[in-house]
């Protein structure tokens, strides 16, 4: 069983939490479960110790530690690329420096989970009607670009409004526009439900006032081309719709790069692998800068912690710390280690 801790910005606090719960005695690693059936409730006596254990691992943790981590961690950043964005030498530089200090301890078996980030750079777009207006809109991060002649077709809504589903098309969406409204389901599973019945394209209007600015989280084989309009165009558009046939063409140029990055972990070699503490930060930042506030100040905790407790005795209960790459773009990092852990043991995850 996996316990998880998410240590953010300027959160000493979160890390004291997290090292009285690593060290304490099985079954008792914050779960909100109770005690794991094949092990007893730990007595007063054990709570205490591991309590005990803990709080004299927190007080290790010193401010003169975690400003001279936050340091180098800038340092670092700023000499290679000055951020840790993707594609930067930044990330690979600082994540190289705690994965050499973490494997020196000989206290934790460390490793990298490969992944691919993706990262959207949209060009131009325009979505027009057959009389020429230009309808003001935003293409759906991760979109996929439509080909240079465009996309024109006939607007067909979704029965339901939202068309969550591919029965939600009518098949008359076959080849030609699909208009839904914002909510129901995200934005990925509108799209993918709109392709799978046939769509060439799909506009999203909103839900609510202002423009829509939506995403579909990454790029995915069978996504179409999609965009977002306000709640008022949308309006206008069905209106139009209501009296006859409404013609658009859309086009659309997107390039998407692709950078190889990696989640950097460290976990104990020792400790009950049925009963293991999890605490992760991410260690990227904006491309603007070196990101030390957010989060270089999450990434300092969990290192100073994890060097902290290898100088100290083994835990009870096994700890797996976690440096993440690619939040800033929405989680990725942790999105795919998460989504790995849930198409091979998804049993082991315990909020």
């Amino acid at each position: 069983m996996i316990h998880w801790l998410r240590i953010g910005r300027a959160a000493l606090g979160i890390g004291v939490a997290f090292v009285l719960v690593s060290c304490g005695v099985p079954g008792d690693a914050g779960s909100d479960a109770g005690p794991r059936s094949e092990q007893p409730a730990p007595t007063a006596a054990q709570s205490a110790s591991g309590e005990t254990a803990g709080a004299e691992l927190a007080a290790k943790v010193s401010q003169q530690d975690l400003v001279a981590a936050l340091a180098q961690i800038e340092t670092l950043t700023l000499d290679a690329s000055g951020s840790r964005g993707p594609g930067s030498a930044g990330y690979p530089a600082t994540a190289g420096w705690i994965e050499n200090q973490l494997v020196a301890t000989g206290f934790y078996d460390v490793y990298r989970q490969d992944f691919t980030i993706q990262i959207p750079h949209p060009g131009d777009s325009q979505l027009t009607d057959a009389g020429g207006r230009v309808i003001n809109q935003a293409p759906l991060g991760f979109s996929p670009g439509t080909p240079d002649e465009g996309i024109t077709g006939v607007l067909v809504a979704a029965t339901d409004g939202h068309g969550c589903r591919a029965a939600d098309w009518p098949s008359e969406v076959a080849g030609q526009i699909g208009i839904a409204e914002r909510g129901g389901c995200s934005f990925a599973d509108m799209n993918r439900a709109a392709s799978q019945a046939g769509a060439a394209m799909m506009i999203v209007t909103n839900d609510r006032s202002g423009g829509l600015y939506g995403t579909l989280g990454g790029l995915r084989d069978g996504f179409i081309p999609a965009t977002g309009v306000t709640s008022s165009e949308g309006n206008r558009l069905r209106t139009a719709m209501a009296a006859g046939e409404v013609q658009l063409s859309f086009t659309f140029a997107q390039n998407i790069e692709s950078h190889p990055t990696y989640n950097l972990f460290a976990e104990t070699k020792s400790g009950d692998a049925a009963n293991v503490v999890m605490a992760g930060a991410h260690l990227d930042s904006v491309p603007e800068g070196p990101g030390i506030n957010d989060n270089g100040s999450g990434s300092a905790i969990l290192l100073t912690t994890a060097l902290q407790m290898a100088s100290g005795q083994p835990p009870v209960n096994k700890v797996r710390y976690a440096w993440w790459s690619g939040e800033e773009l929405g989680l990725l990092g942790s999105a795919h280690w998460v989504n790995t852990m849930v198409d091979s043991d998804p049993q082991t995850i315990q909020q």
